[in-house]
């Protein structure tokens, strides 16, 4: 599996240790952890945010997002669909 997919399951895996509207950890500091790239982070952090796991807002970090949120079962779409958790 892809270095981006493994690290997108551990931090989906993850989210639910947060608050809703938790600060993460920056781009710089969870590549560190994960021993990533930025880039791997930066790109994962996209695909979260477009799934509705977190919010971005520039200068200021990224977010928790505990609304909507689309899963993912595959790489090809198929499999696509929202989970309500409010």
């Amino acid at each position: 599996m892809p270095i981006h997919l493994q690290l997108r399951e551990q931090l989906v895996a993850e989210m639910d240790r947060y608050a809703d509207g938790q600060k993460l950890p920056t781009e710089f500091e969870l590549a560190g952890q994960f021993k990533v790239s930025r880039l791997t982070v930066h790109k994962v952090m996209a695909d979260l945010q477009k799934d509705g796991y977190v919010t971005r807002q520039k200068g200021r970090g990224t977010f928790v997002s505990h609304g909507d949120r689309r899963i993912h079962t595959g790489t090809d779409g198929a499999g696509v669909g929202l989970v309500q958790t409010r």
